[in-house]
């Protein structure tokens, strides 16, 4: 695996020969997540495989590496016999390498061929099958990205663009101006431009910002909801409770739908006032939430949908 590593490919095998480092990066040694079980000797390299000890031969023994004739010969190719069977350059002697030379006939004495082929077994699994889900819950129990994110409903009636921004906003890694100036990029202020009174950060701009807490009111009156509003003080509740509101669950689809819309629209009204000077209007920007994600599961959705009198009325007229 070592030297597969080392050698220099093109398109998938790049990719896949690239793994050791991405992994690496992360602080995961992908030849620690394998062992060789020797049978024949036939099928693992002698040098560069970490069949025996916790390295390669080659990088435990540097100077003897240099000296052999034959970098990529098979275990069998060395092991068998009272003085085994090695093919050096130049007699390791010569080089006052007798010490390193007895190391490794010490290191390889107990080693005993059989027949069949050398089987490679995944430490992480128990019956020593490789499976990438399994490397992949090593590098999430690692290196969580955000353990208090919640999960995303990924609901075709919403667009994909709409989805992917609730993801990221639920990290806390849309642009606001507190994330830009944490990165280093230079802006003119972060105060929230609709309140002008609190920095500018993902839970402000979707939650707490007065404007985002009267949007969310009218939105919560007009689903029928009460006694709701004044609990959710992050994104990650507002997904929370979406998720597992009412007992309805075709309602609660809707809903869904209903609050990730209401995000998406609350980033475009902010960018709106920020980039192009518009002003706030409760009434107007309501509708907007409301028509946009009638249209979405009108056209998104399999079954029909309620007309838009009956929409604007409660958005579960027809449940």
């Amino acid at each position: 695996m070592e030297y597969l590593s080392s050698l220099k490919y093109v398109g998938v095998w790049n990719n896949i020969s690239s793994t050791k480092k991405s992994l690496g990066k992360l602080g995961i040694e992908i030849h620690d997540l394998f062992g060789i079980n020797i049978q024949s000797g036939n099928n693992t390299l002698f040098w560069y495989d970490h069949w025996i000890g916790g390295n390669s031969l080659k990088s435990k023994y540097p100077n003897l590496f240099e000296l052999e004739s034959q970098k990529r010969c098979m275990v069998v190719d060395r092991v068998g016999g009272m003085n085994h069977n090695w093919k050096w350059k130049v007699r390791p002697a010569t080089r006052g390498l007798d010490s390193e030379v007895d190391d490794l006939n010490r290191d390889v004495s107990n080693v005993q061929l059989n027949f069949g082929m050398d089987q490679w077994r995944c430490k992480l699994s128990s019956d020593g099958i490789f499976s990438v889900a399994i490397v992949r819950q090593l590098v999430d129990k690692l290196h969580t990205v955000c353990p208090v994110a919640p999960v995303i409903t990924w609901s075709k009636l919403v667009p994909i663009k709409v989805i992917s921004l609730v993801w990221r906003a639920a990290q806390l890694r849309i642009p606001t101006a507190t994330t830009l100036e944490r990165r280093g990029i230079s802006v003119s202020s972060t105060l929230c431009c609709s309140c002008i009174g609190c920095p500018e950060c993902a839970d402000h701009v979707l939650i707490n910002c007065p404007f985002a807490h009267m949007i969310r009111s009218y939105i919560w009156s007009w689903c029928g909801i009460t006694n709701v509003h004044d609990s959710i003080k992050t994104i990650s509740d507002l997904i929370h409770f979406a998720s597992n509101w009412g007992g309805n669950i075709k309602k609660r689809q809707r809903f869904i739908v209903i609050c990730y819309g209401m995000l998406w629209n609350l980033w475009r009204f902010r960018n709106k006032r920020l980039f192009h000077a518009e002003g706030i209007s409760v009434y107007r920007d309501l509708e907007s939430i409301k028509v946009m994600t009638f249209y979405w599961i009108k056209h998104r959705g399999d079954r029909g949908i309620c007309s838009w009198e009956d929409w604007a009325t409660s958005p579960f007229y027809d449940l």
